[in-house]
């Protein structure tokens, strides 16, 4: 698992209503917390746009990430890790509103992942960002279909509104735990 977000050298307000892609390098991020020296668990915060921090848990070998403030911990019921990049969704005026990241899921054989997108809509600071859409990565349009589904976090409430599950009931985006 990996976990920074590097800095950018374009500057966000010349690519409003645009995609803007970060890394992820959890090696690269400051360490709040470890409970293990194997690394069976910790939190990290990293850096974000725009002012809004990326907060990454984990535990039981599953991995939570937040966007502007501490979020609650949700992840998936399988194994779980991040993917390398976070695209953000900006505004016209470069502020992020909503995060697409990529979950790799363990499977049931050994060697077996399913790709699961997380579409979050990103907190300010002192309000969390929360889980606005789950879709399995599968689908040849699913990144497309993650930016469609960025656009709800403008009316999202978190909090009230429940995540939307893009894909077959019973798929991999289906064991993520704010759907219930």
């Amino acid at each position: 698992m990996g976990g920074v977000l590097a800095a950018l050298t374009v500057p966000v307000a010349a690519l409003a209503g645009e995609s803007v892609y970060t890394d992820l390098d959890l090696d690269a991020c400051e360490t709040v917390a470890i409970a293990a020296e194997d690394g069976g668990s910790g939190e990290w915060i990293c850096p974000g746009i725009e002012g809004r921090a990326v907060f990454v848990s984990e535990g039981d070998l599953r991995v939570s990430i937040g966007f502007g403030a501490v979020p609650e911990f949700q992840s998936f019921a399988p194994f779980n890790s991040l993917g390398s990049t976070i695209e953000w969704r900006v505004d016209e005026r470069g502020e992020p509103y909503a995060a697409i990241v990529r979950y790799h899921l363990d499977g049931a054989e050994v060697g077996e992942t399913s790709d699961v997108l997380l579409v979050s809509r990103v907190g300010n600071g002192e309000t969390p960002g929360c889980a606005v859409a789950v879709l399995d990565a599968g689908n040849e349009q699913a990144n497309g279909m993650a930016r469609g589904a960025a656009g709800l976090s403008t009316i999202f409430q978190c909090g009230r509104d429940r995540p939307v599950l893009i894909g077959t009931a019973g798929g991999p985006a289906s064991s993520f735990g704010g759907l219930q």
